[in-house]
């Protein structure tokens, strides 16, 4: 038997082929499915129209820097404080890649701080730096509840702190820990995850 395709229709089956990983459609690759379907009739699961619409919200937001944030952004901070939230709506990961001292962690707090009020968030960091952030929050996002995890006692002490998480919340974990207390970290739905230095996550 032979079937024979439309030049239109084969490099759309192409685009669709190339946007899966296995067999199977990422997230990330909602817009370019959508864009290679079009007029096309599809079956698809509830989640992965949830994801759609939540990348076409992504659009239309206009995310608002907290008013309690203690510090004004600058033009390029607010520009990357707005593209973080649209990707966080949409469900999809961001690597803010700034040089150094252009205020990363600030634009981050910002973040962290306009969606505390949904759930507890986490901060990974070498912990040469762990400390700098439950300083630089106290000074810029005061009503952010910084908790260093490294200070509550191994066990039973960590544990009960990670159970009784709640808005605002947010812990400070190093990477040598978060490899150690994966299982309990894992057991918490974070609102939001900020990994600083990420290239560690390799």
């Amino acid at each position: 038997k032979i079937l024979a395709l439309s030049k239109d229709l084969r490099e759309r089956l192409e685009l669709i082929n190339h946007t899966t990983d296995s067999g199977k459609f990422h997230p990330l690759a909602s817009a370019r499915l959508q864009e290679a379907t079009t007029g096309m009739r599809m079956k698809t699961l509830h989640a992965w129209e949830a994801q759609t619409q939540r990348m076409h919200e992504a659009n239309q937001i206009s995310p608002k820097v907290p008013t309690t944030l203690q510090a004004q952004l600058r033009d390029y901070q607010l520009e990357g404080f707005d593209w973080m939230s649209r990707l966080a709506h949409w469900g999809a990961g961001a690597c803010l890649a700034d040089d150094m001292g252009l205020g990363k962690t600030l634009q981050a707090l910002a973040l962290l701080l306009s969606r505390a009020s949904s759930g507890p968030s986490l901060v990974i960091a070498p912990t040469s730096v762990c400390y700098n952030w439950q300083q630089e929050a106290a000074k810029f996002a005061p009503t952010l509840n910084m908790k260093l995890f490294s200070e509550y006692a191994a066990g039973e002490a960590r544990e009960r702190m990670l159970k009784t998480l709640t808005r605002f919340d947010c812990v400070i974990i190093s990477y040598g820990l978060l490899q150690r207390e994966s299982d309990q970290l894992n057991a918490v739905h974070w609102r939001t995850i900020v990994a600083d230095e990420a290239q560690a996550l390799k």
